[in-house]
């Protein structure tokens, strides 16, 4: 029992000892002599260190009405009813070339799958279907206004706004926002 009562207090004493060799030396404060009327008070120099949240800036994001071929030209995709994915090529010779993810190779570097032309009256797109006379759409024109948005000068969306569009089909497929995939 001596000894359990003995390592107790030896323990608390080397504790009490530990602490307060640890303890925060006190610190001598000079006082600070107030500026007289004689001197000029100083303006301290504040230099703004940037952070990391700082040099990585928000994306600039523009809009504008496309009214040339070269504003939309590129692969884009869009997803449809039931989550099928298509993609639309808009070539330079204002034709588009769609297809599903699965016949995207034949687009790419091809003038397979053209379907569609475009060109642009001022602000106004006009689209039509070609080379299929049996599309429910062969014979008509659609016009919509065009918004093109970037992040940082990229592409990014484009959103159809109908002004005239006899083709239901049509106007349910370009009703969706399509986005930018690459040129």
């Amino acid at each position: 029992m001596f000894g359990k009562t003995f390592v107790r207090i030896f323990c608390a004493w080397m504790i009490l000892i530990i602490l307060t060799g640890c303890a925060p030396k006190p610190v001598k404060v000079e006082p600070i002599a107030s500026p007289t009327q004689t001197e000029p008070l100083s303006t301290p120099v504040v230099t703004e260190v940037p952070s990391e949240a700082a040099a990585t800036s928000a994306p600039v994001e523009n809009s504008f009405v496309a009214s040339k071929a070269e504003d939309v030209v590129g692969l884009w995709n869009s997803c449809c009813d039931h989550g099928n994915t298509l993609f639309f090529k808009y070539n330079p010779d204002g034709t588009i070339q769609i297809a599903q993810p699965n016949g995207l190779d034949a687009i790419k570097n091809t003038k397979n799958g053209v379907v569609n032309k475009f060109w642009f009256d001022g602000t106004v797109f006009h689209i039509q279907d070609i080379n299929d006379p049996t599309s429910p759409c062969a014979d008509m024109e659609g016009t919509y206004k065009l918004t093109v948005t970037q992040l940082d000068g990229q592409n990014s969306e484009l959103k159809f706004e109908v002004i005239n569009e006899p083709c239901k089909d049509r106007k349910l497929l370009l009703s969706k926002i399509t986005h930018w995939v690459s040129s």
